[in-house]
């Protein structure tokens, strides 16, 4: 999807951050810092995940929102299921710009520039899926993401988020089982990872 190698500064943590975006990898490299560690944001290795994560989500059908485009594995398999619109809210801008791109010939995808947190209040749309796979966000933040999805959650919306985004949300939640292949082995450190969901159901997520 991507070709080469993207090098472009972003406005983070004072501009001692650079975002870096490969084929394979998107992560954040410490400038003037020559032992710190590299932040990743999204790889490939985690595709088999992300594949599952949209076909949970995909499951009514429906319109679907995703949060985070990152490299675009999750949202190239939503648009492989029979769903009428898909819409993706991307705040980095260059990864925005990617996300355009990507949905350039698909007539059913909005791709919107801005935080999810000021763009659901007045999005004006109701969905039938939501997957939120910005975990890089604060936590306080994440904690209220479900409470701030009532209002455009239809009947029987599913909710996902990523595993480790949101635990005091997702401990008591039904799941599904993903049999990790070996890359996944290795990101989650186990052969078998949880995928909780919520559904909702009068005016509350179950």
């Amino acid at each position: 999807m991507v070709s080469g190698q993207v090098d472009l500064y972003l406005d983070v943590m004072n501009n001692m951050e650079k975002l870096i975006i490969e084929e394979n990898r998107i992560y954040l490299k410490k400038e003037d810092c020559e032992n710190c560690r590299d932040k990743t944001i999204m790889s490939d290795k985690v595709r088999l995940y992300e594949e599952k994560l949209a076909e949970l989500v995909s499951a009514n059908k429906g319109s679907i929102l995703e949060i985070g485009f990152g490299l675009g594995i999750s949202a190239t398999k939503i648009q492989s299921y029979d769903i009428e619109k898909h819409v993706i809210i991307e705040k980095r801008e260059e990864i925005y710009k990617l996300a355009e791109e990507w949905a350039k010939d698909k007539n059913n995808v909005q791709v919107i520039h801005g935080d999810w947190i000021d763009i659901l209040p007045i999005i004006g749309k109701k969905f039938d899926g939501i997957y939120n796979d910005a975990d890089q966000d604060d936590h306080d933040k994440l904690k209220n993401f479900p409470s701030k999805c009532k209002c455009i959650a239809n009947d029987g919306c599913l909710l996902f988020m990523t595993s480790w985004a949101n635990e005091e949300f997702t401990r008591e939640l039904p799941h599904h089982i993903l049999e990790q292949d070996e890359e996944g082995k290795k990101v989650f450190g186990e052969s078998e990872t949880k995928i909780p969901y919520a559904t909702y159901k009068n005016n509350q997520w179950t």
